[in-house]
């Protein structure tokens, strides 16, 4: 099968991209025929402020490659930010089927993180007013966001016009786009993302006092709940109690500040930048993986890297991260800025360090029937061949 993988970038600046990585290495090894259409690397220019709307040179550039070669499949991942999709048209006219992977919710709320101003979660989806309301983004201009609505307007319409079938991460992302998109059901398949490795077969049940943070520090992942828990553990006489964080984005001095103040600075590790291969080593020795976020996880990788090496999650219950975490609700999900049930929930765990074995054999279940990379190619060419 000859198949053209689309996507904004293609070095691995963010998750989406390492996705598409592992997509292309999986059905290359399965002896397909792939091509990846993308430009080189993310970065933000005034042309491509404008080229992302409807892009004449990608329009262009796809056709030449079209002609050069026949695919029976157009796989993409992202193109609103580079490629944009006009590159959709000359994909309708050489009469190739196309699939559409939602990587995350920015055809549901065009600022992407689904937060009101006061932090707290959007109740309703995209429409007409969508610019005007105040939510939450590091951009506070109208007009700005006026465009940004324009831009999610004429995408959404080509998406929905020209695209065959689409692959969604999680059963919310499903409800969440047929509700804003009116996408026939029959058309969404849920496939979520896998782990290229082996599952580990080591359980996390050995003692241990440190929690882990992974990714970037942005106010949207609100770290700060993480900190406030540490600060209650420490005030319940848990004191040896520590918090490494293994972070790649630029807001840690709002963060060393909040330490400070909280006076847990003994109690913060900072990592810059680990390494994916060095990860499982942290993921091994914690005693579980934080994920406070306050806007809608899609299918962090984070996720499956901390279950895949044995590693407890307690996360938000917002997102894709209820229907990771399944069965055991009341243990694993707090509510968003919660920072009490948070701390509640890792007391749980260190004081019932041997739940954490029973915990890792249904994981491991959980992640072998859905998250291997042979489970993945299966459904994936099935959607390829209907």
């Amino acid at each position: 099968m000859n198949i053209i993988l689309i996507n904004d970038f293609w070095d691995k600046f963010w998750w989406a991209e390492a996705v598409v990585a592992n997509t292309q290495k999986l059905l290359q090894n399965k002896w397909h025929d792939v091509y990846l259409f993308s430009w080189w690397t993310w970065n933000e220019t005034l042309h491509s402020s404008f080229s992302r709307y409807f892009s004449i040179y990608y329009f262009f550039k796809i056709i030449v490659q079209l002609v050069k070669k026949k695919y029976n499949i157009a796989h993409i991942h992202w193109l609103s930010r580079k490629l944009s999709p006009s590159i959709l048209i000359p994909l309708k006219i050489f009469w190739i089927k196309v699939i559409y992977t939602f990587h995350d919710y920015h055809f549901y709320c065009p600022k992407t993180r689904w937060i009101f101003e006061d932090w707290k979660a959007c109740t309703l989806w995209y429409n007409n007013k969508c610019w005007m309301y105040n939510c939450e983004h590091p951009v506070k201009s109208k007009i700005y966001h006026f465009f940004k609505w324009a831009k999610v307007w004429l995408h959404r319409r080509m998406v929905k016009r020209l695209v065959d079938d689409y692959i969604i991460l999680n059963s919310h992302m499903s409800e969440a786009l047929s509700a804003s998109m009116w996408l026939k059901a029959s058309k969404l398949h849920l496939l979520p993302n896998y782990f290229p490795w082996e599952v580990s077969t080591k359980s996390n049940n050995t003692k241990k006092s440190s929690f882990l943070y992974v990714w970037r520090i942005s106010r949207e992942k609100w770290i700060d709940v993480a900190l406030h828990a540490v600060k209650e553990l420490i005030d319940k006489w848990f004191s040896w109690i520590l918090l490494e964080i293994i972070w790649n984005w630029p807001d840690i001095e709002r963060l060393l500040k909040m330490i400070n103040t909280l006076w847990i600075s003994d109690h913060v590790i900072f990592h810059w930048r680990i390494e994916n291969d060095k990860l499982s080593d942290f993921y091994a020795s914690c005693q579980a993986l934080l994920i406070p976020s306050v806007w809608l996880e899609n299918n962090p990788l984070v996720a499956l890297e901390a279950m895949w090496n044995g590693a407890p999650i307690i996360a938000t219950d917002i997102g894709w991260l209820p229907d990771l975490v399944q069965d055991w609700i009341n243990w694993f999900i707090f509510e968003i800025r919660n920072h009490i049930e948070l701390s509640e929930n890792m007391i749980y765990l260190m004081e019932n360090i041997e739940k954490t074995i029973e915990f890792w054999e249904n994981w491991k279940k959980i992640l072998l029937d859905s998250y291997t990379k042979e489970k993945y190619y299966t459904n994936l060419i099935s959607i390829y061949q209907q």
